[in-house]
């Protein structure tokens, strides 16, 4: 059994008319600021399918998101420019996702807590 975690965060988003181009230049400023800055950051990427964008995240720590928040939330404002949150998720232990209310409650996400053993490499 493995003493690792992992937070995930999962936000599901619709590019508004005309927002591919704005939204595609966030989505590589996101990319190379997280690459730069944050090494709790253990995935970060932007997966798209047709006019719906999904941004795959995964953190080591309640810090190290509340980290990308303070790197990344002038971004995330600006993301919402060009497309709209449609739900957000957050995937975790407990003790680490009760830690984030506040840092997250601007995307109002729904929270999944883990239960049982968890295998992480």
């Amino acid at each position: 059994m493995s003493s690792k975690q992992l937070i995930t965060i999962l936000p599901y988003y619709k590019v508004k008319n005309n927002g591919a181009d704005d939204m595609r230049k966030v989505m590589n400023d996101g990319v190379e600021i997280v690459h730069a800055n944050e090494p709790g950051c253990l995935f970060f990427s932007f997966i798209v399918n047709g006019n719906e964008v999904f941004v795959r995240e995964g953190y080591a720590s309640a810090d190290a998101v509340k980290k990308h928040m303070v790197n990344c939330g002038a971004l995330a404002v600006k993301f919402l420019e060009s497309a709209d949150l449609v739900k957000c998720e957050m995937h975790g232990p407990k003790k680490e996702l009760d830690q984030l209310g506040e840092t997250l409650q601007v995307f109002n996400p729904a929270y999944w807590y883990e239960e049982g053993l968890v295998h992480l490499q």
